[in-house]
This record gives structure tokens, C-alpha cells and sequence, in this order.
């Protein structure tokens, strides 16, 4: 018969319900198969659905016990919801899954609640809960009295609304577990969009897995396949973990062959695993592990990228042994890949990042000045030399977006020429020509050379670098060479022209037989003066060549200093005899040998006195002086003469090649630079102590010790 529609709760209804249960037991079966839909299908959770069931049944039935039994992951049937004692033997709920015939057991023995030695008869029905072909487990119901026929009917009808009532709860938990899993594989990849620093986005995945899951505690770990080393990136620890399990291992570094051998092969071939501290497989060091910090059961996902593993993540569950299903794996798996994009995304990151460090130092090292300038006009980029040179204020932050047009109006005021070339170097780009340009501005106190190029990425230009060097240098040496060449030609031609008269005498000499040989004699020696002095000359600048290249050995010696200092002034005796001028030594012969080029330094010596003797007047004095410095580690040693002193605009270059005053005895200026060069040859350095009206006073310091000689 049809069954009217029902407002439930109301007065009506009961009155009604109580008129219809006074009719036909098939009625009375309706009525009561539409209590047990009404009451269980409130609940859409599984485990609410089968306490409800159990409960209604007794309540609207008065039968003694009521239970549904399901299967566990071995095929044993299992309580999972139970009223009243229940007494029947599980094999038979066991046959009744396996068949899917109910089984119908009468005056079947057991114990009374009243006593263990007191027994009653009872009865029980077994029925299968199915949906299709789906079985889902067994209702049992039990009874003091033997069921008649129409309980069975009423008992496989309450079976039948039983089954929708759990298949609805489970097809609901199963889509509320889609969309959790739905939900949380959209939060992981959000994560990873979230951030770019690995700690927080591995955190925020560890925490998202732990949760959705429902462990206790979630670590993400390095995996190091060369090194066999593993270090714990990131955790989660839920509010329900152990205590032992709130130790924290963040940044621990455990070396797998020796703490956890067992996991390699499994995370090389990327397999999930589960490992239970109660599994007699389990290896010795990883049950302690798990002992120690109250892990009950531990999930291992590796996180694979490109075919390699390159880290894993372990769940933990501290409360009790934990089983995964399928989905479970699945949702972890998803979550955990993402956690692996995460991982590489950071290496990627951080190789950019670190390239970028790069590239931005070389950038701002190079003495050379750089700017970018975008498609715009805008600059992209400009470095501390760049501002330097064009004298702006700022830094390579403070002018990132700004124009072009900008620069060039400060630079108007005071570098005028290189505001028009910039302006003209834009326009000229603006028109369509993007070939590249390159010429020279001064900015004082420095000119600077400059480029325009194009820079291009796939045939297609994203913008124009700037390139400004330096040249102040370049055109001072340019000069130098150019007074090089001034004052090489001038010394050569006093040397070259006193050969050349003498030979033109010595010429004449023989066409008149009748002059006396003094005046051949004279010309001769003339010319052979000019020759060696042009010999020198040349033989300085090739040893000059070889010191500046470092190619000239040092025969180091030992060397008796106030021996040498006697052997060079006894060579100037004849020309201060002839000027008036007395020669001092005030060197030691008890102090230890200088070890030293012996021939290098006597040139030095010699190059300081002769320098010294032609700037002394008549009645002066040069004295040389050596001793050891206050730790005995140098010789000091100083040549000085009463001279009238180095022009004070001579002072600050006195040392330089071809650097040469104004005095009437100048020289050819490579005799001090000869000097330093020497000296610095030994690790030593060579000054102008004191000059003024009264004197001047050259030092220079040589190693006591031996010194090593540069390599040839």
C-alpha cells in the first residue's frame, strides 16, 4: 500500500502512526521500516548512521540486541556499531557476507547476563546490508523468543534501508573527501604561488598535509644522493602529538646508509612506504627512532622531480597504529609533488637569485661606467662608477626609472658637451637607428670615452647600454710617450751631434797632414764619449724595460756596505778635488753584510752621489750614512748634500720616468726612477727624507735578510 506523505514531528503523525500499527503486519512493517528511514536519515556521517540504526531497531522492534558488522582491511567481520549483548558466533555473520543469504537461527545456547552459569535459549537473524552489487556488511538482530516469519521480512526490509542509509553516508563522505582532497591540492598549489622562500612554503605544506590527513606531525626532508645525506626543511607538529614528539628536528642532518639504510633503495625508486613500530621487519635504528620521539606509525612519500627523487616527507602518528587508504596515499602524493615543484622552484630561485648577486657585483665592480636604457628611454640600470664619472648624486637604486631626458638637464650646467652628445645619441636611436655609436667627452677633471650599443634578445632590441670608460690615464700617457719621444730625440741628438762633429774634424784632420796629433787625439776621444754615453743611455732603457716587466734576475750576495760606499766615493775623489767638495761616509764596518745585487745597488749608489756632487756648490759636502732600523729587520741607508734642494714643483715627481727640472744640470730623468725601481726590486722603498735651501736628503731601506730574486 502507498504510504501518505509524513510531517514529521507533528502530533498528527504519531496518531496516525499509532492507528496504522494497530492494521495488517505488512503495514505494521512499513510503518516501522519508515520510523527507521526517518530516524537514521538525519546523519550523513557513516558511523552516526549505524549507532542510529542499532538504536531504532531496538527501541521500535524490543528485540534483545541489534548490531551492524562490517569487514576490516582482512576480510574479518567486525562490530562497528552494537546494542544489547551480542551473542552469535562471528562465523555466521561471516557466511552470511560471503553467500548474501540471510541465516535465520533458532533456540541457538548462550550465557544470561544474570550469571556464567546460568544459559538461555535465544534467536538470531543474519542479513546481509547491500547496494547493488556492492556488499557493505551484515545487520544482526537477536531475540529471546524465535522470529517469525514476518521479522524476517521486517529485519531484511530494515537491512534494505540500513544499506541506503550507509551507502548515501558513504557516497557523502566520499565527496566531502574529494573535496577536501580538491581543496587541499588547491591550497598546495597556492602555497607554492605564496612564496618564493622554501622554509615557508615547505611549512605551510607540512602543515596542510599533516591536516588533511589527520596525523599527529609532518616533516619535509633533503634528500642528497651523492652525499647519502638527509636534513629535516621543514615540520609541522599538530596540537594532539606527543610529547616526545614535540622535540623539534628542524635542520637535523642524518646520514641514511647509517640511521635509516632500509629507506634508500625505496627512495631512489620513489616508492611510498609505511612503517609500523611494532613491524618485526622494522630495522633496529628506525624503531628506536620512532620509539624516541613516540611515533606509532610513520608514511614515507618521496617527492620526485624530472624522474629523481629529490627529497621525501614522512607522516607521523603518535596516537595509534595507523592504517592509509588508497585515497589517503593519493591525496598525499598530490600534495607532497607539489612540495617537490616548491622545492625546485626555490633551487631555481635561489640559482637566479645568486647569478643575479653575480652579475649585479661584476656590475658594480667594473670600473667602467654602465647604463641600460630601456625602449622608453627609461634607465634600467646604472652603476657607482657611471654616477661617479657623470658626477651626479644618488645611487644605482635612487636612479632606476628614471629618464634619460632627466640625466642629460643636470648634466647641461657643468658638462655641457655631454648633454649634447647624449641628447643627440637618444634622438638619432628614436629615429630607427640602432647601430652603434662610440666617441669622447671631457667632464673634468676626466675624459671619458663612450659606446652606445643595442642590446638584443632574440633579434629583438629591449633597450641600449652605455659604456663609459675612463681615458684620462690613456691621453696622459699618450703625452708622456709623446715627451718620451721629445726627450729621447733630445738626449740622442747631443750624444749623436758630438760624434758627428768629431768625425767631420778627424775628416778635415786628414786632408791637412800637418795638424799635430794632439787635436786627433781630441776628436777621437770626443767621440768615443759621445758613444758611450749614447751606450748608456740605451743600456738604461732596456734595464729599465726588464725591471718594469720583472724580467731581470737579482744575483743576491752578501755585501760589505762600507766597502762599497768607499769604492764609489774614491771614484768621485777627482771631480769633488777639482769643485772643492768634501765626500763623508758615515758607514760602520761592524755591521752585518747586506745581501743584495751588488752591481744593481752600487749603480744605485753611484747614480744618488753623481746626482748629489752636481748639485753641490763649491765648498759643500756629501755624506752617505747607513745603519740598521730600531728591529734590525732593514738597512736604512741616505745620501746628502748641501745643495740647494729639489724645486718644490719637482718634489711630488721626483721618482717618475723622464720627470726633469729646470736646473741648468738636469739629466735625462731615468737616473731616480732607475733608483726606485732598484730598490723595489729588493722589497725595499726609496724617499725624499728632507730638501730644502740647506741640503736634500735621499733614503732608501734594503732587507737585512736575504731577499729571493723574481723569477726570470
Amino acid at each position: 500500500m502507498d504510504v501518505p506523505t509524513i510531517n514529521t514531528g507533528a502530533p498528527v503523525v504519531d496518531s496516525f502512526i499509532m492507528t496504522m500499527l494497530t492494521s495488517s503486519p505488512q503495514v505494521n512493517q512499513q510503518i516501522i521500516t519508515f520510523k527507521l528511514l526517518r530516524a537514521i536519515g538525519e546523519s550523513l556521517e557513516p558511523e552516526n548512521v549505524a549507532y542510529l540504526a542499532v538504536e531504532k531497531v531496538a527501541e521500535l522492534t524490543g528485540w534483545s540486541s541489534a548490531a551492524i558488522l562490517t569487514p576490516n582491511a582482512q576480510g574479518m567481520m567486525v562490530v562497528r556499531a552494537a546494542i544489547g549483548n551480542l551473542l552469535t558466533d562471528v562465523g555466521i555473520h561471516g557466511r552470511t557476507f560471503r553467500t548474501g543469504d540471510t541465516q535465520h537461527i533458532t533456540d541457538l545456547l548462550g550465557d544470561s547476563d544474570e550469571g556464567p552459569t546460568y544459559q538461555k535459549l535465544y534467536s538470531t537473524l543474519s542479513i546481509l546490508i547491500s547496494r547493488g552489487r556492492q556488499r557493505l556488511g551484515v545487520f544482526n538482530v537477536e531475540n529471546d523468543a524465535p522470529f517469525s516469519s514476518d521479522d524476517v521480512l521486517l529485519a531484511e526490509s530494515m537491512a534494505e534501508v540500513i544499506a541506503l542509509a550507509l551507502a548515501n553516508a558513504e557516497l557523502y563522505t566520499q565527496s566531502q573527501r574529494r573535496l577536501a582532497a580538491q581543496t587541499a591540492l588547491q591550497e598546495a598549489v597556492s602555497t607554492i604561488s605564496y612564496s618564493l622562500e622554501l622554509p615557508v612554503v615547505l611549512n605551510r605544506i607540512a602543515e596542510q598535509m599533516c591536516r588533511t590527513v589527520g596525523v599527529t606531525s609532518a616533516y619535509i626532508c633533503s634528500y642528497e644522493k651523492e652525499t647519502g645525506t638527509s636534513t629535516i626543511l621543514a615540520e609541522y607538529i599538530g596540537e594532539e602529538a606527543a610529547p616526545a614528539e614535540r622535540v623539534s628536528d628542524l635542520g637535523v642532518t642524518y646520514y641514511l646508509p647509517k640511521k635509516f639504510p632500509a629507506e634508500i633503495a625505496l627512495l631512489e625508486k620513489g616508492v611510498l612506504s609505511i612503517r609500523q613500530v611494532d613491524d618485526p621487519d622494522l630495522t633496529d635504528m628506525r624503531r628506536a627512532h620512532m620509539q624516541q620521539y613516540g611515533a606509532q606509525t610513520a608514511l614515507i612519500i618521496p617527492l620526485k622531480m624530472g624522474g629523481d627523487t629529490v627529497a621525501y616527507a614522512e607522516l607521523w602518528e603518535s596516537r595509534h597504529r595507523r592504517t592509509f587508504t588508497d585515497s589517503e596515499r593519493a591525496l598525499c602524493q598530490g600534495i607532497a609533488q607539489h612540495a617537490a615543484i616548491a622545492i625546485e622552484n626555490a633551487r631555481l630561485f635561489q640559482a637566479i637569485r645568486e647569478e643575479h648577486g653575480r652579475f649585479h657585483a661584476l656590475i658594480q665592480s667594473n670600473k667602467d661606467g654602465i647604463i641600460l636604457v630601456s625602449t622608453d628611454g627609461r634607465i634600467m640600470l646604472m652603476n657607482a662608477p657611471g654616477i661617479a664619472y657623470l658626477h651626479l648624486n644618488g645611487s644605482s637604486e635612487t636612479w632606476a626609472g628614471h629618464t634619460v631626458q632627466e640625466m642629460t638637464r643636470l648634466l647641461q650646467p657643468y658638462a655641457p658637451q655631454a648633454a649634447i652628445i647624449l641628447e643627440a645619441e637618444t634622438t638619432r636611436v628614436n629615429l630607427g637607428n640602432q647601430e652603434g655609436g662610440a666617441g669622447e667627452f671631457e667632464i673634468p677633471p676626466r675624459i671619458l670615452s663612450w659606446r652606445n650599443l643595442p642590446v638584443m634578445i632574440e633579434g629583438q632590441s629591449i633597450g641600449r647600454l652605455i659604456l663609459l670608460r675612463d681615458v684620462t690615464q690613456e691621453h696622459a700617457v699618450e703625452k708622456m710617450r709623446a715627451d718620451l719621444t721629445h726627450t729621447m730625440v733630445h738626449d740622442l741628438r747631443g750624444p749623436l751631434t758630438a760624434i758627428a762633429l768629431s768625425l767631420e774634424v778627424l775628416q778635415m784632420l786628414e786632408q791637412t797632414p800637418q795638424e799635430t796629433a794632439v787635436r786627433r787625439r781630441q776628436a777621437i776621444d770626443r767621440a768615443y764619449g759621445g758613444t758611450q754615453k749614447l751606450l748608456g743611455l740605451v743600456e738604461a732603457i732596456l734595464e729599465l724595460s726588464r725591471l718594469e716587466s720583472g724580467h731581470l734576475s737579482l744575483n743576491i750576495q752578501p755585501i760589505v756596505l762600507a766597502d762599497m760606499v768607499a769604492g764609489i766615493l774614491d771614484v768621485q775623489l777627482p771631480l769633488t778635488r777639482e769643485k772643492g767638495i768634501s765626500l763623508v761616509c758615515n758607514v760602520a764596518r761592524s755591521l752585518p753584510p747586506l745581501f743584495a745585487d751588488k752591481s744593481l745597488i752600487e749603480r744605485v749608489l753611484q747614480n744618488l752621489v753623481e746626482n748629489a756632487v752636481k748639485f753641490t756648490p763649491t765648498g759643500g759636502q756629501v755624506s752617505i750614512t747607513g745603519q740598521l732600523t730600531v728591529d734590525e729587520r732593514m738597512f736604512c741607508i741616505g745620501v746628502r748634500d748641501t745643495g740647494p734642494g729639489v724645486p718644490a714643483e719637482m718634489q711630488a715627481h721626483l721618482f717618475q720616468k723622464f720627470s726633469r727640472g729646470s736646473q741648468k744640470e738636469r739629466g735625462s730623468g731615468l737616473g731616480l726612477y732607475f733608483c726606485k725601481m732598484v730598490v723595489e726590486a729588493h722589497h725595499g722603498f726609496i724617499w725624499l727624507a728632507h730638501s730644502d735651501d740647506n741640503g736634500t736628503n735621499i733614503q732608501f731601506t734594503l732587507p737585512a735578510a736575504p731577499v729571493e730574486a723574481p723569477a726570470p
